[in-house]
């Protein structure tokens, strides 16, 4: 559950990167057709990045495990493990878990019922087709003109003057098929609903819109200065429909509107602010690979919903036990297949396995490592990574003793699981 917060926190960080990038674009430059294919790329890059930046994998069933081993420098000796200490605290993760998860249910159900109006009032609107879209007369007339797919909503009080201008602009937007461009930002404001820079980015492209449906009505010969009078009186007394791409837009981006369309095309040389995308998002990266915030990520994945089991080990291993068990996992050649109780079951089973897999590890200096260990359905492990550290000696370790152990299957309701776990390790020289 926790896997889509830890994707949009990665995404989140990339977003807020560009965001100035895009604002001067689209402000500056006025080649609407090169910010439309900027901010959309923009929006790509972030979704992109960070699963090239780290490895956010999927977690079904996660626990995490707080161990800590000791081994002696003495060869003949073998490791004992310390009592462990409690697992961190992470109710406010699970807390912000379900926040961010009811953020998109609420969003989502908002979406839904904002289409549902939109198509009925489609339904119950008089319709006339044309060649490139379905003109619709709606019963009320306190909304503006908008569009939305091949359909354009026009209320029936209007001149004729001001009909065809509204139409030409509508008609714009229908033939550049920005309502894609709107529901791709709404799905993507719905993913990162609580990051200001991805509503700002959304504005950003219903802006750059307006841009490029008023630079159609200007191009075909319509009087500048009514148009601009025509945008100030359509959005009296009207209300602004969000989810589609309203003639009058938002009110306040008058002013820029009308800016933009006195003043001429800019230079080319203001393209060149869009190339600054690439290194604003590959700024992202040192931070988003750092073992500390991909600890933090990692946590977070590991946040599940269904009642939690806290397994807290502090069963210390003597050394007879270490001997005896890794003597039938580890030194034999052929070993044979040994089962240990299901990690849910027994807290201890995982701690015991961990320490006797190790006892072969000579370091010369503490180590702090983050283990992820997957059980599949059978009991066995199946994947196992670290991170934190640059001694691969840990997971060959461990991969070693992995081929000749077996764990109880775990059950819940019936059902055999995959079981997640994410532990971090540290591991001390003797003194």
């Amino acid at each position: 559950m926790g896997t889509i917060f830890t994707y949009s926190l990665a995404v989140s960080l990339i977003a807020i990167l560009l965001f100035p990038v895009l604002h001067q674009t689209v402000h500056r430059n006025t080649c609407f057709r090169f910010n439309r294919i900027v901010l959309l790329g923009g929006i790509l890059l972030s979704l992109a990045l960070p699963a090239t930046f780290t490895a956010l994998r999927p977690i079904s069933f996660a626990t995490a495990i707080s161990t800590e081993i000791t081994p002696v420098t003495n060869t003949k000796e073998k490791s004992a493990v310390t009592p462990a200490k409690p697992a961190d605290n992470s109710d406010w993760k699970s807390i912000a878990v379900i926040i961010y998860l009811s953020g998109i249910a609420i969003l989502l159900g908002r979406e839904l019922l904002s289409y549902y109006r939109l198509f009925r009032l489609i339904s119950k609107s008089e319709k006339t087709v044309y060649d490139k879209y379905t003109l619709c007369i709606p019963e009320t007339d306190n909304i503006p003109p908008f569009s939305w797919g091949h359909y354009l909503i026009l209320p029936q009080t209007h001149t004729l003057t001001a009909k065809e201008s509204i139409l030409i602009h509508e008609q714009a937007h229908i033939f550049h098929h920005h309502w894609l461009d709107t529901l791709f930002a709404d799905l993507y404001c719905t993913l990162l609903w609580y990051n200001p820079a991805a509503w700002l980015t959304k504005h950003l492209i219903k802006l750059n819109h307006e841009f490029e449906a008023d630079y159609a009505v200007i191009n075909s010969g319509t009087d500048t200065l009514f148009y601009q009078r025509l945008l100030v009186t359509e959005a009296i007394n009207r209300r602004n429909l969000p989810y589609v791409d309203s003639f009058i837009g938002k009110k306040y981006n008058f002013r820029k509107r009308i800016l933009v369309m006195s003043q001429q095309r800019s230079p080319v040389k203001y393209m060149w602010i869009a190339a600054f995308t690439i290194p604003a998002a590959l700024s992202a990266g040192p931070i988003i690979a750092n073992p500390v915030y991909t600890g933090f990520l990692s946590s977070i994945s590991n946040v599940r919903l269904l009642p939690s089991v806290n397994l807290s080990l502090s069963l210390p291993i003597t050394k007879n036990v270490i001997q005896t068990e890794e003597s039938s996992i580890i030194e034999n050649e052929e070993p044979a297949i040994k089962e240990f109780p299901s990690p849910f079951n027994d807290p201890t089973a995982l701690n015991r396995f961990i320490t006797i897999a190790l006892t072969d590890l000579n370091n010369e200096s503490d180590i702090n490592v983050n283990l992820q260990i997957t059980i599949d359905k059978d009991g066995r492990i199946k994947d196992i990574a670290t991170s934190g550290t640059d001694n691969p000696t840990i997971k060959i370790l461990i991969q070693k003793a992995a081929n000749s152990i077996l764990f109880e299957k775990t059950f819940v309701d019936g059902i055999p699981i995959e079981m997640h776990y994410s532990i971090p390790l540290r591991i001390m020289t003797a003194s």
